[in-house]
């Protein structure tokens, strides 16, 4: 069982399919696809021993680790440096909201709109950004919170009205800005993060394949065009990349300590 979680507008199983059609090839192993509502859930499943190949989120690798699960990371997409600049979370909020830190003072009158509680750039890397401000329970520091359900959705919280701030990928904002330069008086950037690393393919390792799949993915020999091609049109934060690398697990140590802390503000 290959595995992902789903995303509106995006049709993942597609975007998986030519993944899983490559490591059955390789593997000798019939393959079949499943699409889960949210990160969570795979990770659920994986751990339940119902996913053998998972292709998580960020924050889904990071609950797997943090929870110790039996699974091994595979390989990650070989996401260069200047793209990895491009993947990053932003604080939005329209031109009413005082900039420069002074709607820190007004936020019990604002509304903030993220992406999903399972989103590392549009739920995990805000709330940890506010929460380093002093505001560890959004529910009671601001009017309202709202969980938009994609990023363009929680963009256009801020266009039309609906909410006041916004917390999403960068990647959606900026082309967003670039197809439309107007936007720039409908809308400002109070905070930009760090680059945010993409989570890694991950294997249950009671299949006992795992050094296959890694080997599979990781060889730039045989691993297709069409495998890279597919996860890209799925995940746009992996920038077009054509190939996968090893996992650095020291690379993810400061977003585990980052979801642990978020988990116990809740």
């Amino acid at each position: 069982m290959i595995a992902t979680y789903a995303y509106a507008k995006v049709d993942r199983t597609a975007a998986i399919k030519p993944l899983a059609d490559y490591l059955g090839t390789t593997l000798d192993r019939q393959t079949r696809l499943m699409l889960f509502d949210s990160p969570s859930d795979l990770i659920n499943m994986i751990g339940q021993g119902k996913v053998d190949i998972a292709v998580p989120n960020l924050l889904g690798y990071l609950q797997a680790a943090s929870l110790d699960l039996p699974v091994a990371t595979a390989a990650v997409p070989d996401v260069s440096p200047d793209t990895g600049n491009g993947y990053r979370s932003v604080l939005i909020a329209s031109p009413k909201v005082a900039g420069q830190q002074a709607w820190i003072r007004d936020t019990h009158e604002l509304r903030l709109a993220l992406v999903w509680r399972d989103s590392t750039s549009g739920g995990l890397m805000p709330r940890r950004y506010l929460a380093e401000l002093g505001f560890n329970n959004l529910a009671s520091a601001f009017a309202r919170v709202i969980y938009s359900g994609s990023h363009d959705q929680a963009l256009q919280a801020v266009l039309t009205g609906k909410t006041d701030l916004a917390g999403l990928a960068s990647g959606v904002y900026d082309l967003a800005l670039a197809a439309d330069s107007s936007l720039t008086t409908r809308v400002q950037e109070l905070w930009r993060s760090p680059p945010i690393p993409v989570g890694p393919v991950l294997c249950r390792l009671a299949t006992e394949v795992c050094d296959r799949v890694s080997a599979a993915l990781l060889s730039k020999e045989t691993l297709p065009p069409s495998v890279m091609e597919g996860l890209n049109r799925g995940w746009p934060e992996f920038g077009g990349t054509t190939q996968f690398k090893a996992v650095d697990a020291q690379t993810y140590q400061p977003f585990i300590e980052l979801m642990i802390k978020d988990a116990h503000s809740h």
